[in-house]
């Protein structure tokens, strides 16, 4: 096409061989996400879902963890991450054993680092732990939250009195 180059983005996911949610067109020099693939990808992957990924689902949607609401298969800048909480900027990924080749842990890293460089908070759980140890996720998952700051209970004196009365 004429002005249109359709390049993969640097960081591309070798786990989909650089297809996927991943593609970035140019359009004269400008990158452009390409909104209808991610969208599309999204879909793909919710239908596509894990086991373990069906489960830690169940345990999250309708705010079940400390009344949280969480989203799954949610995009953030150029990647779709597995479960997303707004409130705490928290994202959990789910990890198979694909993430254990060195390209896909190199990937992985490069990704969590962008994420984490955002603001985001990311929590990493292998698929076995889902399967066979539910509630410690949950755990992990609630201690990961940051914990909101309480100001200590200190009354100025009341008028009149000093300090220690």
């Amino acid at each position: 096409m004429d002005g249109l180059d359709v390049s993969n983005s640097p960081s591309d996911s070798p786990i989909n061989g650089g297809e996927g949610s991943y593609r970035m067109a140019r359009v004269r020099g400008d990158r452009l996400r390409g909104f209808s693939i991610l969208r599309e990808q999204k879909q793909y992957l919710r239908k596509n879902e894990t086991f373990s990924e069906r489960i830690l689902w169940l345990g999250l949607k309708g705010k079940q963890i400390q009344g949280l609401k969480f989203r799954r298969q949610h995009g953030i800048g150029p990647f779709i991450v597995d479960f997303y909480c707004d409130q705490y900027k928290l994202i959990i990924e789910l990890d198979g054993s694909v993430h254990d080749e060195v390209e896909v842990k190199r990937y992985d890293q490069e990704r969590q680092k962008y994420l984490e460089e955002a603001g985001y908070t990311v929590l990493r759980i292998q698929n076995e732990e889902v399967l066979e140890h539910f509630e410690t996720v949950k755990d992990r998952i609630i201690k990961s939250l940051p914990i909101p700051r309480s100001v200590p209970h200190t009354s100025p004196p009341f008028m009149g009195e000093s300090e220690g009365e």
